[in-house]
Formats: C-alpha cells, structure tokens, sequence
C-alpha cells in the first residue's frame, strides 16, 4: 500500500473509532506530558535540581511506562475496530506482563533512537520496532523473546513505505507545529487587547518564544495533537503485516460487506413500510371518492381537462391523418436510399464517360467533324479498352502494395524489445516470458541475492515449459492448484511428472504465500524436480 494511502485510512480508522478509544489514550499520555514538563522546567531552572534528580527519573519511567500500557489498550481496540470485533477482557495478569515487557524493551529507546538519528540509515528500522512493539504488546503473548521477533519483523516490512511515512509525518508534524506556536503567541495578546488582562508573555513581547520551557510545551502540544495519527499507521501496519500469515485482512473486509448488506437489508425495510404506507393512504383516498358517488362522466371530464394542460400536452404524440395511399416512413426512407444510389451511379457514368470523350479529343481532334459515322467507332473502343487496363493495372498495383504493407506489420511489431516482467507483481503469468528468458531471470535474482523472486521466477519457467508442451493451459484466472489438478488430467500415465510438479507447487506455496524463508537445499531440490519434469 503506498505511504500516503496508509496515513489516509489511518486517518479514517481514527474516525471510525469510538470516543473512548482517545480518552484511553490521552489518559496515558497527559500525565508523562505533565511530569516531562515539570521534570525539564525543574531541572532547568531548579535550585535543589540535583537532590531531586533521581525521584524525578523515577517518577519519570513510571510516567512513561504508564503512558505506554495506555498506548497497547489503544491500539488493540483500534484493531478491533478494523475487524469490527470485540476487545478482549483485560485481567491484573495480563496488565502487569505488559508493564513489565514496556519496562523491558520500551525504556531503552531513550538511547536508542537517539544514536540511530545520529547516524541516520538506522532510524526508520528503530522507530518502526518500538512503534511496533508497543502495538503488539497486549499481555496475551507469555514470552518476551517472541513478542521482540514480532516486533522485530514488522520493522523490516515494508521499509520503503515506513520512510515515506516517517517524512509525511515530519512534515505534518511541521506543520502543526508552526499552528500551536502562532496560536499561543497570539493568545496573549488577544487576551490583553479584548479583556485586558496584562500577562508575562504580553509584557515581554516575542522573547519567551526563545524560553526552553515554551518551547518544550509546544512540542508537547504537538506530539499530543500528532501520535494518536501515528499509532493508528503502526496499527494498519501491523495488522496488514501479520494478516500475510493469518488472512485477518480478508475476514475484516466480510465483515465489513456483512455491515453493508445488513444496513442495505434496513434501507429496504424502511422503503418497503413506505410504500405500504403509501398505498394504505391511496386506497383510503380512493374509497373516500366512491363514498362521495363520483359519477364516471365527470370523473372522465376532470381526466380530459387535466390531460390538455401545457405540461401533459406537449407529451402526446402528434396526431395527423394520411392522405390517400401515402407510403409509411420506412418505404420513403428505403425508396430515398435506392433513388440516391441510383443517382450516384449515374454521376459516375457521366464522369467516365467525360473523361473517355476528353482522351478521344486529345488523340484524335478532328473525331467529331467526321462525316462519316462509322469511322470513330474503332478508335473509340480501343480507347475506352485502353482505359480500362489502365485502370485495372493501377488497382493491381494498389492492392499488391496494400498486402505487402499489410506483411511488414507483424515484423516490425515483432522487433520490438520484450518488457521484463515484475516478478513482485500479482499478475505475471508464464506466457509472458519463454522457459529459458524465465531461467535467465531466476539465476539473475539468485545473483541478486534474493533468493525468493528466483523461486518464483524458476516456477514460472516450469509453468511455461507446462504450456509448450500442452499439458497446462496458462490463464490469469489460474490457481497453482488448478494447473496440478489440469496436470493430473492430462499427464495421468506421468506419476513422476505429477509428483515433481506437485512438490514444487508445495514449496512455492509455503515461500510466496506462507512467507518461509528459502534456502539453498530448497532451492536446489526445486531445481532438481524441474530437471525431473523436462525428463518425463
């Protein structure tokens, strides 16, 4: 999914969640904002700063851990809104295993990130793993050492996407930013100018704006205004990653259909008593005027009158009587059609017969003042046979030269450079590339390094050699399944081919779907059952 898709449906899901959910959240994150304040303004700025240094890291870590606790609740009921179920009870066990697992892994991102931004190309990693262990952390997993490989995996998914998102979410975070600084450096002067109340900022003018204690609580405004948006992306994250193993994305999307059908299902309902309604009023109109005795001549005169009003009448078809024996509009429009072709063929004929005249006039000038009638006659013929050999030579040529034009285009079509297909795309097919070009691909991303679009690529090389020989036909439409089951059709007297094939569908199954890593044996007995294939 792109990066700008993922924060725009972050921003739906933050909006299809229920107030509760940013209640939980600035729950736990007011407080460490609070306690961060006061511990960076009395460390700043405090006379007995030393002596209380250590309580207040203390009271610091409880804060931050608190506030991480809060962030997990927030997250597992955001994933329960995607897939539209319920969260699950929360017990003292389950709480205190996932204060400890924060307090364990969370904590040591205070020096973490910052050596990571130093050195840059780390950072993006390192801030998806702690984002992404606070939105798997829910208490249910007993072992830290799995819940760190989670976390662990989902941080090395998708890189290209989490730096887009880490630079959109910087400069939005820029942007909102420059609002709460212009907002609390116009408040005071709103304040004095409209009540009239006299405050420090107002006294000093700009210069607090360079105080390290404001600075410090607008970026606190900032993130506060900032991370819920930041944990619902990590949140989509790590739902969209662990749903590659589990199908959880497939069972939210029904529900979500199953939501659709059963508010369609009420709309129907509501439309379905409307018209009931309606109908129930109409027949108790209707009943009322046969109570009343309605005669039927004025009931027709009140239709009539109503049917020769301008909104009705310019509706009506246009009455008008045919005279005599006057022919119907598809006799006229046939006869125009046959008087026009007619009339065509003759303009021709007089074309031809010009240009015939015009030649015997240049050949022969004296043709016309010949007493004789009998004497033209011969020139004549010959002149007209000579035309239309003429003319029958030129549309020989023109339709020798068409064909030919005709036969060049295929080769020039055929020219053009095939394009390498993408083998991370979900429509490549085996026909798109020969057996040996699929071959060449596989060895050159085995080269690459990356083992696991080699396998495909030598699995689409298997497919096509399938194809040439018949035994599968390719389609788009196909399942891996469906070419066995085709396979085993066709090669019935072939238990080795089905077997070979067989194996390397399991084997491609388990890698591109199931995410198991490839190895060298792997790989090699893939290739050795290919080998066994182009044998049988």
């Amino acid at each position: 999914m792109p990066a700008l898709q993922l924060v725009e449906e972050a921003v739906q899901l933050l909006r299809r969640a229920p107030g509760a959910l940013l209640f939980q959240y600035y729950l736990g994150a007011i407080p460490f904002v609070l306690t961060l304040l006061y511990f960076w303004a009395d460390m700043s700025r405090g006379l007995y700063a030393e002596e209380r240094l250590p309580g207040g890291a203390l009271l610091l870590v409880v804060a931050f851990i608190w506030m991480k606790c809060w962030q997990s609740l927030f997250s597992a009921g955001l994933r329960a809104t995607i897939g539209d179920q319920r969260t699950k009870p929360w017990s003292a066990g389950r709480m205190l295993r996932m204060a400890v697992f924060h307090a364990s892994v969370s904590t040591t991102g205070f020096f973490v990130l910052p050596i990571a931004l130093v050195i840059t190309l780390p950072f993006g990693y390192a801030y998806a793993f702690y984002q992404s262990f606070t939105v798997l952390t829910d208490g249910t997993e007993s072992s830290l050492r799995e819940q760190f490989r989670r976390a662990f995996q989902q941080a090395h998914l998708w890189p290209g996407q989490n730096h887009l998102v880490l630079l959109t979410m910087l400069f939005f975070s820029f942007v909102v930013y420059l609002n709460c600084l212009t907002g609390l450096m116009v408040i005071p002067g709103l304040l004095k100018m409209l009540v009239g109340w006299e405050t420090v900022f107002s006294r000093t003018g700009s210069a607090f704006v360079m105080n390290t204690t404001y600075q410090m609580v607008i970026c606190a405004l900032t993130w506060l205004c900032v991370s819920p948006l930041t944990r619902a992306i990590y949140t989509l994250r790590a739902f969209y990653g662990e749903s590659l193993a589990t199908g959880e994305d497939i069972r939210a999307e029904l529900h979500g259909w199953r939501r659709i059908r059963e508010r369609v299902a009420v709309f129907a309902l509501a439309i379905f008593s409307l018209l009931v309604i309606s109908g129930s009023a109409q027949a108790a109109e209707s009943s009322k005027g046969k109570a009343a005795g309605v005669s039927g001549s004025q009931l027709n005169q009140q239709i009539d009158k109503v049917l020769k009003r301008p909104e009705f009448t310019w509706r009506s078809p246009r009455e008008r009587v045919l005279q005599g024996d006057e022919k119907g509009w598809l006799v006229r429009m046939m006869n125009w059609i046959v008087d026009s072709t007619i009339a065509v063929l003759k303009s021709m004929r007089d074309v031809v017969k010009a240009v015939v005249e015009w030649l015997i006039r240049i050949f022969r000038p004296g043709f016309k003042n010949n007493p004789s009638g009998n004497s033209g006659t011969g020139w004549q013929d010959t002149l007209r046979a000579m035309v239309f050999v003429l003319l029958t030579v030129a549309a020989v040529a023109l339709a020798l030269l068409l064909m030919r034009f005709w036969k060049q285009r295929p080769t020039n079509m055929a020219e053009a450079v095939p394009v390498t297909p993408d083998l991370n795309a979900d429509d490549v097919t085996a026909d798109q590339l020969p057996e040996d070009e699929w071959m060449k691909l596989a060895y050159e991303m085995l080269d690459k390094g990356d083992a696991r679009l080699a396998l495909r690529a030598l699995y689409l090389a298997c497919i096509a050699h399938l194809g040439n020989r018949e035994l599968v036909s390719i389609s788009r439409a196909k399942s891996n399944r469906d070419y066995l089951r085709e396979l085993s059709r066709r090669a019935r007297s072939v238990p080795e081919l089905i077997a070979a094939f067989g194996d390397n569908v399991s084997v491609f199954d388990r890698v591109w779907y199931g995410m198991h890593e490839v190895t060298r044996g792997m790989f090699d007995q893939f290739r050795g059952n290919l080998e066994r294939i182009r044998v049988c």
